[in-house]
């Protein structure tokens, strides 16, 4: 008996069989619907262009400098999250003050700011990074601040009775 979840080989087989069609049928279907190949392009042109640009293009160096920028964006969105999460999860009067342009930061499409970024800082790394931060910021900060929130008092209690400070009782 194989399991549901057990690649045997005749799904594998099954697998491949898909793929195959999938990329036969996207090869040779659109001329035959006469669309044109600068609007879907088959895969065969697609991967003759893919060499090309990893031989002459740099594009591995310039992948390598996008995924540096998305690293970077997320570290600095996580940490500002977490930070800001923080803050508002413990200081009611920052949730107060602050709650209303957060909510108008996070219902604004974050693609819409990429415009203003380059018209702001240029044709530079910056603005890429900045979108990264706004894309991560939101998600990381509503979990800490949820987390914050569903703290029990008395372990907090607790730890204090136990002369633990702010950053043990934030850290443990």
């Amino acid at each position: 008996m194989s399991d549901a979840n057990t690649l045997t080989p005749r799904m594998a087989a099954l697998s491949l069989g898909v793929l195959l069609a999938f990329l036969a049928a996207w090869q040779w279907l659109p001329p035959l619907f006469n669309v044109p190949e600068f609007i879907l392009p088959g895969p065969i042109r697609i991967w003759n262009e893919f060499l090309r640009m990893s031989a002459v293009e740099k594009l591995w160096h310039h992948t390598g400098i996008t995924a540096l920028e998305v690293v970077v964006g997320f570290v600095l969105g996580s940490l500002l999250g977490m930070v800001i999460g923080y803050v508002l999860g413990v200081s009611p009067r920052a949730e107060l003050v602050l709650s209303p342009y957060i909510l108008a930061l996070q219902i604004a499409p974050k693609v819409a700011f990429a415009p203003l970024f380059i018209i702001w800082f240029g044709y530079t790394v910056y603005p890429k990074i900045l979108v990264c931060i706004l894309i991560v910021f939101f998600p990381v900060m509503i979990n800490v601040l949820g987390a914050v929130r569903s703290l029990d008092p008395d372990i907090v209690r607790l730890a204090r009775s136990f002369t633990a400070n702010r950053f043990q009782v934030f850290w443990k």
